[in-house]
């Protein structure tokens, strides 16, 4: 079987960094108003999807840089509905995958992995509960979102080679687009000026701030896999100076879980994948646990309050601390299936449902409470099978070093949702789920008797 795309024809480096910094000009100076969507967000998506069919890197780059480079396309565009920014995400999906299959490039897989099957069973008691809800709008919104933000990009990697030059070359590309939202969250906090001592940053207001610190913070990980990867004096510099920056806006933002969620996977990656000496690990250690301490060692208003505060007068953890309360007093309520999807708010306090608060900002409680036993046993399998996969890989003697060591970056990246799922993750992460469809893919990559498998094996 033929590789199923063709990847022989190279963007040089001088066109693509013109072509975003075209993008980011357009991004920043389009007008206002929706009807330019014709403009600039169609053109855009059907870019994404052809360089899906001639230079897939830099397309799953734009793929893993995913909801901050949109939300700043939708907010100068005119777009009033955030949900819109995910909306794009999928349709960038889908169009790729029609250009795939008419480009004859595709290969239908005859087995299905763990990571397919933990997914296929999260979508099954995603929509066993959807007629159960109080909340029909939210809930609606909630499975459009987790379609087209988690599912549809999942299934889409399923179409692609997971050959490991392909994803090795998206993850650089996904730092250098990132840069995007990085310079523009620099841009525009210098436009609005110096933080207050309660506010919170967010450079892209449609986009909900911890969102927008979690996409930072996903990054950022990559960031620290390529500090290692690379030689060159210039390519850990740029790598730990995109660290450093991300890092800054995070903590900017006062997004506590994020943070965490951040420094937490960094500190896992280094002490159980760098090959360094247990010197230099502690040391590494050290500086990681210094960078988390720095909103309190600096006194940076936002994240210091909201770090130490356990006061109601935090609405954030007021909100938290009122949602895992209330799911206490409900968790004999509907044990085994649960409450219905979307339908969490329906055993909050009524001040809390008139804030807004929708999902309890913790994984297990939602799955738990939304979907009950069965929701469990699911997430439990969800969590459990990257980690399957990742184990049949490093003790593979098929797979090359560089398949491992992008083996070892993914499975970090789901320690990060999984940390990021105690205090902020919905269900709806599109983070996880691109995750999990990258390692996928890089499963069925092996190749057997000198051919390339089917994408799933």
């Amino acid at each position: 079987m033929t590789p199923i795309l063709n990847t022989e024809n190279r963007l040089p480096y001088r066109v693509l960094l013109l072509l975003i910094i075209a993008f980011a000009l357009l991004t920043i100076f389009a007008a206002v108003n929706f009807d330019k969507i014709l403009l600039l967000i169609l053109p855009a998506v059907l870019v994404v999807g052809i360089l899906f069919i001639k230079i897939p890197e830099i397309a799953l780059g734009a793929f893993i840089v995913g909801q901050n480079l949109w939300g700043i396309v939708a907010t100068h565009v005119g777009i009033e509905q955030p949900s819109l920014i995910y909306m794009f995400i999928g349709m960038s999906a889908i169009l790729a995958v029609g250009l795939i299959i008419l480009h004859k490039k595709a290969a239908l897989p005859n087995k299905i992995n763990p990571i397919i099957i933990a997914v296929i069973l999260v979508l099954i008691v995603f929509f066993f509960n959807v007629h159960r809800t109080q909340f029909p709008h939210y809930t609606l919104l909630k499975s459009c979102v987790f379609l087209a933000g988690c599912i549809t990009p999942f299934v889409f990697l399923q179409f692609l080679s997971g050959k490991t030059e392909i994803i090795e070359k998206s993850l650089k590309y996904a730092l250098f687009i990132g840069t995007i939202p990085l310079f523009y969250s620099f841009l525009q906090f210098f436009i609005t000026g110096v933080l207050g001592q309660t506010s919170r940053f967010n450079a892209i207001e449609l986009v909900h701030v911890n969102q927008f610190a979690r996409n930072l913070g996903y990054i950022s990980v990559i960031a620290i896999w390529q500090y290692f990867q690379t030689k060159k004096n210039t390519g850990r510099l740029s790598s730990i100076a995109f660290l450093a920056a991300s890092i800054l806006i995070i903590i900017m933002t006062g997004s506590r879980g994020s943070l965490l969620a951040t420094m937490g996977a960094i500190i896992i990656f280094i002490i159980a994948f760098s090959e360094m000496s247990g010197r230099k690990k502690v040391l590494y250690f050290a500086i990681a646990m210094f960078t988390a301490l720095i909103p309190m060692v600096l006194g940076l208003g936002t994240m210091l309050r909201r770090l130490y505060s356990l006061q109601y007068m935090d609405l954030s953890l007021a909100g938290r601390l009122a949602m895992w309360k209330a799911a206490w007093e409900h968790r004999f309520d509907h044990v085994i299936f649960g409450i219905g999807t979307g339908n969490f708010a329906s055993i909050l306090p009524a001040w809390a449902v008139a804030a807004g608060l929708r999902h309890p900002h913790n994984l297990v409680v939602e799955f738990y409470i939304e979907w009950g036993i069965i929701g469990l046993f699911i997430l439990a399998i969800l969590f459990l099978c990257p980690v399957l996969v990742w184990f049949r890989i490093f003790k593979s003697d098929d797979y090359s070093t560089k398949t491992k060591s992008i083996a070892n970056l993914m499975i970090t990246l789901v320690a990060f949702s999984s940390v990021n799922a105690l205090s902020n993750s919905s269900v709806s992460d599109p983070q996880l789920f691109l995750t999990l469809g990258i390692l996928s893919s890089l499963l069925g990559s092996l190749k057997s008797r000198g051919e390339v498998t089917p994408l799933c094996t």
